[in-house]
């Protein structure tokens, strides 16, 4: 029993001390974390009460946070453990580790910076539009040359005054030609462009390294003569040369305005000597390198016309084709040249306009050198000079110079030569995207505007529409817009003839074709309108013929697509209908385009479906054409009376598709 007592109290001793040992390791714990927290305070007040959005600190400061570090958290149970900061202040940046949270000179266990506030938002002050359109662009587009479309020219006398003094614009055979063509005045984008390019003190030297021309991009209505005022100048320029090189490339964005521009360009230059290539894949490969170059590697041209893709084909594969001798550069409908990417056309151009020696390639004078005959095989083997040679003969006499980096001495800037070639940009609808225009790298340019001030667009494009152009615009209904074009033809005043019909895609326009042509079969005697279909699906033959019919007046009406929109010189087109009308400003002014030519009177009408009159009317108020559409309204008896023929032209059509059995 004693024993048994003795080992209880024993228990009861140890567990005593063991209990008094943990408590007084509890409290030893609890007092330095307690200090440690305290450390921490002290050093978040002292960032809290020195960091402001103004940098300013105040005592009060001080005071507010440490009556806010003594409050606690509602529902806080332990009085040991110190409650979180609160305060209205920015969060410090956490510091991780010993590194330095911000660059204010702390050492390493220094505080954090906090973080600054964001400043509050503002709205921008108005800013000009006119002033916006104008970011970005070469001086020359912010102040153009504008030029009144109305203006003509008499054909210039011997000379004309220009800064050096009495300059001969164009030459005798020049002059003789053009009065041979019929040209006897100049239309207003010639009788400004021409003297442009041919009025300056160099401009008809061939290579004017030092003293290169200034590009020029001309905004001018289709019709109104663009081809003719490139044309001139360079024929009047190139004349003088000795040998052929490739010293003008023309770029147009079908084949058959390179075959309408080429017809063009053989009729100015008759006489001259020039010889001129056109490259668009209407002939093999190994033909048109033919026409370009000889076995040796040696120009046989003067002049190539061409499409994109086909000159990158001849810049891959056509050993001693280059561009170093290029004299002009032209982009004739420069907007849809620009919206093209055909193996990145324009990037791979401007390289090879590059004039130095190092940008020729090697596999070019191996190529050459294959098939040469000028050289014997023991000189070729001999050394690489004859090689040099070859590639040499593809660089402008400029070029022929000492690389002055070679020879260790700094160049000199007035001596670093430029190149001679001149850009000339021609379109109906000249971009003014700053992207676009930094991408042919122009030179100083001058910017011509051939339009009428009365009323200006709102967006980034310049548009140019012939003065004598009427335009009009009829609102129906969906199931109505037949009825109302047939309603054109037929009408007792004034029918339509002469006209092309536009229609939004091929199969639209072969629809259009069979519909119109079984209305007039139902009607019989009481009046046929002659049609055709002219699409991208008929061969460049068809078309051709198709063309020729309507110039001689056999078809009355041509449908079609935007194929035939883009350039075209259809002569004595009288109206323009756009059955389906454009969905933006570009297609509607190469539409209207087609009419109004050469100062002639020209008609536009736009059928416009009730659903598409709003969109319509914007598109027009932004191209600045808004004020010059007039409405026209139809009567309900007005089709009445076409109506039956029309119903049997579907069902005719119905059963052509397919859809009837």
């Amino acid at each position: 029993m004693d024993k048994a007592k003795e080992d209880q109290e024993d228990d009861e001793l140890v567990d005593d001390r063991q209990l008094e040992a943990l408590d007084r390791s509890v409290k030893a714990q609890k007092a330095t974390e307690k200090d440690l927290k305290s450390n921490d305070t002290e050093g978040e007040k002292e960032t809290l009460s020195s960091t402001y959005d103004d940098g300013s600190s105040s005592e009060a400061n001080h005071g507010e946070t440490d009556e806010e570090s003594n409050r606690q958290l509602p529902g806080a149970a332990t009085p040991d453990i110190d409650p979180p900061i609160l305060s209205t202040q920015p969060i410090p940046t956490p510091s991780h580790g010993h590194e330095e949270a911000s660059g204010t000179g702390e050492g390493k266990n220094g505080p954090p910076a906090a973080l600054q506030r964001f400043p509050e938002p503002r709205s921008l002050a108005f800013s000009n539009p006119a002033l916006l359109r104008v970011q970005g662009l070469p001086q020359g587009f912010a102040t153009p040359v504008v030029v009144d479309p109305t203006m003509t020219d008499d054909l210039p006398g011997e000379s004309v005054m220009s800064e050096s003094g009495g300059i001969e614009l164009i030459g005798h055979q020049m002059r003789n030609r053009l009065e041979r063509l019929g040209v006897n005045k100049f239309f207003a984008v010639q009788a400004s462009v021409i003297p442009i390019i041919l009025s300056s003190p160099h401009s008809r030297s061939l290579y004017s390294p030092f003293r290169p021309p200034r590009d020029v991009c001309i905004s001018a209505p289709t019709g109104s003569g663009k081809t003719l005022a490139y044309c001139v100048p360079i024929v009047e320029v190139l004349r003088t040369r000795l040998l052929p090189r490739v010293r003008a490339l023309i770029l147009l964005p079908t084949r058959d305005l390179v075959a309408q521009v080429r017809e063009t360009l053989e009729s100015v230059a008759k006489g001259s000597g020039l010889k001129i290539a056109s490259v668009t894949g209407t002939q093999s490969f190994a033909a048109e390198q033919g026409n370009l170059i000889d076995g040796d590697g040696e120009s046989l041209v003067d002049i190539v016309i061409a499409t994109p893709g086909r000159l990158m084909d001849h810049a891959d594969a056509t050993a001693g084709f280059t561009l170093q001798h290029l004299r002009f550069l032209v982009l004739d409908e420069a907007d849809r040249l620009l919206g093209q990417s055909f193996n990145e056309w324009l990037p791979r151009l401007m390289a090879m306009l590059d004039p130095r020696a190092k940008q020729l390639r090697k596999e070019d004078g191996d190529k050459l050198l294959k098939g040469s005959t000028r050289h014997s095989q023991a000189e070729i083997l001999r050394s690489d000079a004859v090689k040099e040679r070859v590639l040499r003969r593809a660089l402008a006499p400029a070029w022929l110079q000492v690389d002055s980096e070679s020879s260790g001495s700094p160049p000199d800037p007035a001596a670093i030569a430029q190149p001679s070639m001149q850009k000339l940009l021609f379109s109906a609808t000249l971009t003014r995207d700053p992207a676009k225009v930094a991408s042919l790298r122009l030179r100083n340019p001058i910017y011509v505007s051939v339009k009428s001030s009365k009323e200006d667009a709102q967006d980034d494009t310049e548009y140019a529409i012939p003065e004598t152009l009427q335009e009009h615009m009829l609102v129906v209904s969906t199931e109505d817009k037949p009825l109302a074009l047939f309603h054109l033809l037929h009408r007792s005043e004034a029918p339509l003839r002469q006209a092309l019909c536009f229609a939004k895609s091929v199969e639209a326009a072969n629809r259009l074709a069979k519909l119109l042509e079984f209305f007039e079969e139902k009607r019989g005697a009481e009046g046929v309108i002659k049609a055709a279909n002219y699409s991208s699906e008929l061969s460049a033959g068809e078309r051709a013929r198709v063309l020729q019919a309507f110039r001689n007046g056999e078809i009355d009406v041509m449908i079609c697509s935007d194929l035939i929109s883009r350039g075209i010189d259809i002569s004595d087109v009288q109206h323009v209908i756009s059955y389906d009308v454009p969905v933006d400003m570009r297609k509607y002014v190469h539409r209207v385009g087609r009419t109004a030519r050469a100062g002639k009177q020209g008609n536009a009408w736009s059928l416009v479906e009730e659903q598409e009159a709003r969109h319509f009317k914007d598109m027009l108020k932004r191209g600045g054409r808004s004020k010059n559409v007039r409405k026209v309204k139809l009567q309900g008896t007005d089709l009445q009376e076409l109506r039956p023929a029309y119903e049997h032209a579907l069902e005719q059509l119905a059963h052509r598709f397919g859809r009837q059995p």
